[in-house]
């Protein structure tokens, strides 16, 4: 009669069992390290920060987490970049700082709107509905800041080519800004918008809030020769 023998599994002590845990553990935790340096230092950039508060986060929210949870399969990280990035964005303006749009637009002075929320569909006409209206403003310039959207709709594109027709009737101009690269190639391909000349794209930038100031500093030069021509 012939027998299969299956060898035992060779026992090991206690301490070389925890020592390989150990080293199990070291290894898992210098991965997740290397792999949150850089998606730390993204998220700071992308939020306009400095990148450090990006490693902070990365560092800090673990060891927070590891303390105040067990769970074997727990994953802590940086919160997506959109949030991060609209979250940062409105946070510039205290609450007490930020105030309903005007009714109407005034006459040689530009009009910064902050727009939050979907922008798809009936978001665009809800948007078109809170816009300023022109009424007998001359030379109104309209600001609208599009930092955080990365798509935007054939909706959204009628409404702010129907309000840029509305600005260019009255001499004014129509700037986005923080427009990101992938909204700037689907307005440019839908054709509609009067691009350059009544409507005028300011990309994105890593410092919140410079592409606004740029936008101001262009409505200035605008509304500078402006009153050239006409003296």
């Amino acid at each position: 009669m012939s027998a299969i023998v299956v060898p035992s599994p060779e026992k090991t002590t206690a301490a070389e069992s925890r020592a390989s845990k150990w080293r199990s553990d070291i290894l898992a935790g210098l991965v997740n390290a290397v792999v949150s340096v850089p998606d730390g230092l993204a998220s700071a950039a992308l939020a306009g920060v400095n990148p450090i508060y990006g490693l902070y986060t990365s560092i800090a929210a673990p060891i927070a987490g590891s303390a105040i949870v067990s769970a074997q399969l727990m994953q802590i990280a940086t919160t997506s970049a959109s949030a991060l990035v609209a979250g940062q964005a409105i946070a510039v303006y205290p609450a007490d700082q930020r105030s309903e749009p005007p009714k109407l637009l005034p006459s040689n002075a530009a009009t910064v709107l902050d727009v939050e929320g979907s922008l798809f569909f009936a978001g665009a006409r809800t948007l078109f509905d809170a816009l300023p209206a022109v009424g007998k403003a001359k030379r109104p310039v309209v600001i609208l800041r599009l930092r955080g959207y990365t798509r935007v709709g054939a909706t959204l594109i009628d409404v702010l080519d129907e309000y840029a027709n509305a600005l260019a009737e009255a001499g004014g101009r129509l700037y986005l800004t923080g427009v990101d690269e992938n909204v700037a190639r689907q307005l440019r391909r839908a054709g509609k918008l009067d691009l350059d000349n009544v409507v005028h794209l300011v990309p994105a930038d890593a410092i919140l809030g410079a592409s606004t100031r740029q936008a101001v500093e262009h409505a200035s030069g605008f509304w500078k020769s402006s009153a050239e021509r006409n003296d």
